[in-house]
């Protein structure tokens, strides 16, 4: 169920989140704390068109192959990341973040 090659059922995963057994690359922490992110390169920029409008796309850019899970953003807030307030450049601040739905450590934040 440890495979990162594998895709195991839902409640599989869940439970090896659980037992802090996921080791996929990009999910969960570092073993020096901080979140494992998984980075991809999406080369660009690779024109488009949409609609009739021609777009002459993005420049290259980084995305993490995986959602941010619950372990990676708990680092985040202990860190006193969410408090810093270069993180919410042109955004509206959030109090404070809201409770997580599903409570295992590598399910999506």
């Amino acid at each position: 169920m440890t495979d990162p090659v594998c895709a195991p059922q839902a409640r599989a995963r869940a439970a090896i989140g659980r037992l802090g057994l996921d080791r996929r690359p990009g999910v969960g922490l570092r073993a020096d704390g901080l979140p494992d992110i998984d980075w991809v390169s999406i080369p660009g920029p690779q024109p488009f068109i949409y609609g009739d409008t021609y777009h002459q796309g993005l420049p290259t850019f980084e995305i993490a192959r995986y959602l941010v899970a619950n372990a990676e953003f708990q680092a985040f807030i202990d860190a006193g990341g969410h408090q810093d307030e270069r993180w919410w450049h042109g955004l509206e601040p959030i109090p404070e973040p809201e409770p997580p739905t599903w409570d295992e450590p590598n399910s999506p934040r």
